[in-house]
């Protein structure tokens, strides 16, 4: 998608010196899936302790297992 963007020379220039990347597209790109990945985990982090996950992938196995078996 094609957009017009605003960005201070000094800040396009620091993204490129520091983005592993030849063209500006790409750099701003780039720093955009970062900014995003970055508040994502930021926001897994804040659920730490508010959720009890458990592990089921043993019973799981076992039953897929115990399917196959029977489908034999």
């Amino acid at each position: 998608m094609r957009t017009t963007l605003n960005i201070p020379t000094g800040l396009l220039a620091e993204l490129k010196a520091v983005a592993p990347a030849q063209a500006r597209s790409e750099a701003v790109r780039l720093a955009l899936a970062e900014f995003i990945r970055r508040r994502k985990r930021e926001k897994l982090r804040q659920l730490r302790g508010r959720m009890r996950i458990k592990d089921v992938s043993r019973e799981m196995e076992e039953a897929e297992l115990a399917d196959a078996k029977r489908h034999h």
